[in-house]
């Protein structure tokens, strides 16, 4: 648990001072990372296992509101609804999360059912979007411009979270030396992500503001320069 709210505490840091839809932020902006492993359930594999470790009676307390107790040892999750999700909206705004930060999965995936229930609810404007990409998910130099425009099209909803004079805000993390090099290096890693910029632009959608989470500061500010992030975190 404690590494989830060192998360949260980075992900709120990374728009602070900035604002929304060109609209100055009286406050910094508060945005939380979304795990949705929880929910999934049977759907998927991480759902099994989280299903297994909340299980145990001493454990379900932290089971998640929509889940169900079938006994002292066993818990079941799921599925996830729409319904939930709105609830989840309006828990959220209330409690003063401006945007809630996805990792990028497949959207086949049933870990991207958070994010295709917040972007058809009817509440999906009272708290924004942003996105995290996995380096991993990126693809190499041949894949990287196919797979970045899903978050180009993404950028385009109104409830995409914007910063730092109305910019797309954009995570990528997980970033290691197997990456740079699918990436074909340094300089062509550049090249992929200064044309990834230029095609939001083109779209119409602004300048991503991309932060570079690392867990060590000194190569987090490497790979920023690298890749022409504007902000590092965690």
């Amino acid at each position: 648990m404690n590494t989830r709210v060192l998360a949260l505490t980075l992900a709120a840091a990374g728009c602070a001072a900035s604002s929304m839809a060109g609209v100055r932020a009286e406050r910094p902006l508060v945005g939380a990372i979304r795990w949705d492993g929880w929910y999934s359930g049977s759907k998927g594999i991480v759902g099994k296992v989280v299903e297994e470790c909340l299980s145990p009676k001493r454990y379900q307390h932290r089971a998640p509101f929509f889940s169900r107790v079938l006994s002292d040892d066993r818990i079941e999750i799921g599925p996830y609804t729409q319904e939930i999700v709105d609830r989840e909206i309006e828990a959220a705004r209330k409690a003063g999360v401006d945007y809630w930060a996805y990792v990028a999965y497949d959207p086949n995936d049933p870990l991207s059912d958070g994010l295709k229930f917040h972007l058809s609810s009817r509440r999906s404007g009272d708290v924004r979007f942003a996105m995290i990409l996995e380096a991993g998910r990126s693809g190499d130099a041949a894949a990287f411009p196919q797979r970045m425009r899903r978050f180009v099209d993404l950028m385009r909803r109104r409830n995409y979270c914007r910063v730092a004079g109305n910019r797309p805000l954009f995570y990528i993390g997980f970033i290691n030396d197997e990456h740079v090099q699918a990436w074909g290096g340094p300089e062509n890693a550049r090249k992929l992500w200064d044309a990834f910029r230029a095609e939001a632009r083109a779209a119409g959608v602004g300048d991503p503001y991309i932060v570079v989470m690392d867990f060590h500061p000194d190569r987090a500010a490497q790979l920023a320069n690298m890749i022409g992030a504007g902000a590092v975190g965690a």
